[in-house]
C-alpha cells in the first residue's frame, strides 16, 4: 500500500469509523488463518498510521502545535 492510499484509508476509518472495523474484520476473517481482528488491534493501526497523516489548516482535530513525521523529515 502506498502512502496515498494509506491516507485515504485512514481518512475513511475516521469518518466511518464503525463500517470500516467491520470490513476490516471481515477481510481478516476471510483471509483463512483463524485470525480475529480486535478493536484494541484496530485502534492501533488508528494512532499508529495517524503520525504519518500531514495536518492540514482545517484539521481541527489536532493541536496546532504538532507536525506531521513525514513533515519533519522533509
Amino acid at each position: 500500500m502506498n502512502g496515498r492510499l494509506l491516507h485515504e484509508t485512514y481518512k475513511r476509518c475516521n469518518a466511518h469509523w464503525d463500517s470500516m472495523f467491520q470490513t476490516f474484520k471481515t477481510e481478516v476473517a476471510a483471509d483463512g488463518q483463524q485470525k480475529l481482528l480486535t478493536i484494541y488491534t484496530y485502534i492501533r493501526f488508528l494512532d499508529e498510521i495517524e503520525k504519518y497523516i500531514p495536518i492540514v489548516p482545517d484539521d481541527t482535530r489536532k493541536s496546532s502545535s504538532r507536525s506531521s513525521a513525514i513533515c519533519i523529515l522533509l
